[in-house]
């Protein structure tokens, strides 16, 4: 394995533990811990991000589609890179997410519970659909 796959491989595995240490963290009423917790859990995610684009599809986003077709194909036997559009708004709804609660935390706190559970379903099933993914394509 090389660089750019080692490190593209640790920050997302590192980004989705720290986002389950944020979940456990808020379950625990731990908010202000979370908040931190979600925020590294971003950072690290939006370089793995950068890594993957760096090291695997040479910044072009028609690459990624191929390659998200591709990898979907040989899954699913789908040709179909539309989940990559999801990917990018996995990085949208985090982004803002974590933007409003920084920003206006009074609010984010106060926000409607559909809104909250929303976000954490959809965040939640990116996680672990890209995990299952992985995990699927590394034993192949």
């Amino acid at each position: 394995m090389d660089f750019g796959q080692i490190v593209t491989l640790w920050t997302a595995r590192v980004s989705a533990f720290v986002y389950l240490m944020a979940l456990i963290l808020l379950m625990r009423h731990a908010a202000r811990r979370a908040r931190v917790l979600w925020t590294i859990g971003l950072i690290v995610y939006l370089i793995h991000v950068w890594f993957a684009f760096t090291y695997f599809y040479d910044w072009s986003h028609e690459t990624a589609y191929r390659e998200t077709a591709r990898q979907t194909a040989s899954l699913f036997g789908v040709d179909w890179g539309g989940g990559l559009y999801l990917n990018y708004l996995f990085t949208l709804v985090w982004s803002l997410d974590c933007l409003w609660w920084w920003s206006k935390e009074a609010s984010y706190q106060a926000r409607n519970r559909w809104v909250k559970m929303s976000t954490h379903a959809f965040l939640a099933f990116m996680f672990l659909n890209a995990t299952i993914v992985v995990w699927v394509l590394k034993w192949r």
